[in-house]
């Protein structure tokens, strides 16, 4: 008997020795570009699946630049990751290169709780973007809808909530399909949603529910506003500006001025410019121009929307006609509708040089034809200049800009005597009031226009 203990024992230090000297399979799934300021360090997005049933409580990682290796940097987690089979993001520290520019990179996870990474595909590309200056990102929503659509008010309701909670960091507007107000440049650079409401942000999160964003379930108020804050929460290697005007007295280009600063230098820079036209509050008569709403039967999916005041004209709209069984609201007011576009799929080819240099602004001498029948107020035209990753087609940064005056787009927008009331009221500062206050005051009203009034 007790020789039989002591080959059990025997044989369980052995098999330890074989467990700690095989290591753990650690599989690197991919790894997210990063960025990073001049003398700084960022954490490093990689994704792994853990093919062992160890516990993840350590590892050690290289990065490879042209097949050179850099020395290993030891990581102890502060929990350990009991996850087996399932893919986890892990945050790795990295530096700055020396420069500010942008350089392809590998990270290769060497070691796993002190022993070697089994697994073969231990590595990841990406590229580090090291800067001089971090850039503030302006989040671009493109909201698929139609009047046809009676879901699509969600679409509408979110937008409004979220440009007034984000004010100029949030750029969105609405691209419709299949009815008056159709953007046949997206349907011809194949980017129209197949399926309504869908919404995009930022060309990374792809055809999304506008209201939901990536939350499933209505287990609060607009939750695609979480997506949206870590968007914005994301900095950027360019700032983008623009200040759009008429070239000719009959109005019918327009030059949108747009100015570009890279935080980085680069010979082979892959960026390009890409433009949209849009026109605010935009309506008509008819069932052309109704926009259906399936909100209005109080059931069991509207009551769901209980409580959001930015649904509410659509729960409880003031006048409602039927067509066909359909419930719809006349004389709708679209607001940010897209017009036209230039370079939308991903920017026009050569908008953006090659050589670009740190902190030097570039001057874009580019025009926009106003050509669209569709244009019902050139007064309430407005650009928004893209600026794209040329290679991935992800919007980079983004600025918008009323035609000749100032960036708010609602501004002009006319309003209809006895039907409309005041939605929200705010400072020049962007906060909220409660009540009427001293100076200029910015009035959103309940069809979504908004006006400037000074309170004395």
């Amino acid at each position: 008997m007790g020789n039989l203990y002591k080959n059990i024992f025997l044989l369980t230090l052995l098999l330890l020795s074989v467990r700690q000297a095989q290591g753990v399979s650690l599989r690197v799934v991919s790894a997210s570009d990063a960025i990073v300021q001049l003398n700084g360090q960022t954490n490093l997005q990689v994704t792994v699946v853990n093919e062992s049933a160890e516990p993840l409580v350590s590892l050690d990682f290289v990065l490879i630049v042209n097949k050179v290796k850099t020395g290993e940097t030891h990581v102890d987690l502060t929990e350990p990751v009991e996850v087996f089979g399932s893919e986890y993001v892990l945050s790795l520290p990295v530096s700055a290169d020396a420069e500010a520019g942008s350089v392809a990179k590998q990270v290769s996870i060497t070691k796993v709780n002190g022993g070697k990474n089994e697994s073969a595909e231990n590595k990841a590309d990406f590229t580090l973007l090291s800067v001089t200056q971090l850039e503030a990102r302006r989040v671009v929503m493109e909201e698929y809808t139609g009047l046809w659509c009676g879901f699509c008010p969600k679409g509408e309701a979110a937008v409004n909530r979220m440009s007034d909670e984000f004010g100029e960091r949030f750029i969105a507007f609405s691209i419709h399909s299949g009815d008056v107000l159709e953007c046949a440049d997206y349907i011809n650079a194949s980017l129209m949603s197949s399926t309504f409401p869908k919404a995009s942000l930022q060309r990374t999160l792809n055809y999304i529910d506008p209201y939901l964003g990536t939350t499933e379930g209505y287990t609060e108020i607009c939750p695609i506003r979480h997506d949206v804050e870590r968007l914005m929460g994301v900095p950027v290697e360019a700032a983008v500006e623009l200040a759009p005007e008429w070239t000719d007295a009959s109005e019918s280009q327009i030059r949108p001025n747009a100015k570009v600063t890279f935080r980085l230098n680069s010979s082979k820079a892959r960026y390009a410019m890409g433009y949209v036209l849009i026109e605010d509050s935009m309506s008509g008569t008819g069932k052309n121009w109704a926009q259906a709403d399936y909100y209005y039967l109080d059931d069991d999916y509207a009551k769901r929307f209980q409580g959001d005041e930015y649904m509410d004209e659509f729960l409880h709209p003031e006048e409602t006609v039927v067509y066909n069984g359909t419930y719809y609201i006349p004389d709708f007011v679209n607001r940010r509708v897209v017009i036209s576009t230039l370079g939308i799929q991903r920017g026009m080819a050569n908008s953006i040089p090659q050589q670009i240099t740190a902190d030097e602004t570039l001057t874009l001498d580019h025009e926009m034809p106003v050509q669209s029948t569709k244009v019902q107020r050139k007064d309430r035209l407005a650009v928004a200049a893209l600026l794209f990753n040329a290679n991935t087609g992800v919007i980079v940064n983004a600025a918008f800009a009323k035609v000749g005056g100032n960036s708010e787009l609602h501004a002009d927008a006319p309003t209809s005597p006895g039907r409309l009331s005041e939605a929200a009221r705010y400072g020049i500062d962007g906060r909220r009031l409660g009540a009427p206050s001293k100076g200029l005051n910015i009035v959103r009203l309940s069809d979504g226009s908004v006006r400037k009034v000074i309170v004395r």
